[in-house]
């Protein structure tokens, strides 16, 4: 039985990273921008593989401070972790949480890729 899974087949919750986590989100997620300047993560989790939609709230802040001043140097990255938000079943999930687990940074660029 590899890491997280239970006799039953299912991949059990876990608080886990792994490296590999942010390259597989880094090289599957897309980005959506959405009106109210959040940015929509899209992708399939790198542990358990649901799909999910994970929301970037600190874009709002960052892009209204933006606005004020002029930049001649390209904008810092910006790096956020990122959850498992799935709602498929891992036995030992605490109640009233999402996900399987796994948590994961990506890394977020101005034009919001």
């Amino acid at each position: 039985m590899s890491d997280g899974e239970m006799g039953s087949g299912l991949l059990a919750y876990t608080e886990t990273t792994a490296s590999e986590f942010s390259e597989v989100a880094a090289s599957s997620f897309a980005a959506e921008r959405m009106r109210t300047g959040i940015v929509m993560l899209h992708g399939r989790c790198p542990r358990c593989a649901s799909a999910i939609a994970v929301p970037i709230f600190e874009a709002v802040f960052r892009q209204g401070t933006k606005r004020s001043r002029r930049r001649t140097a390209p904008a810092e990255p910006m790096y956020h972790t990122v959850v498992c938000t799935c709602d498929e079943d891992h036995p030992g999930r605490p109640a009233g949480q999402l996900g399987c687990g796994a948590y994961w940074t990506v890394e977020l660029h101005e034009d919001g890729q």
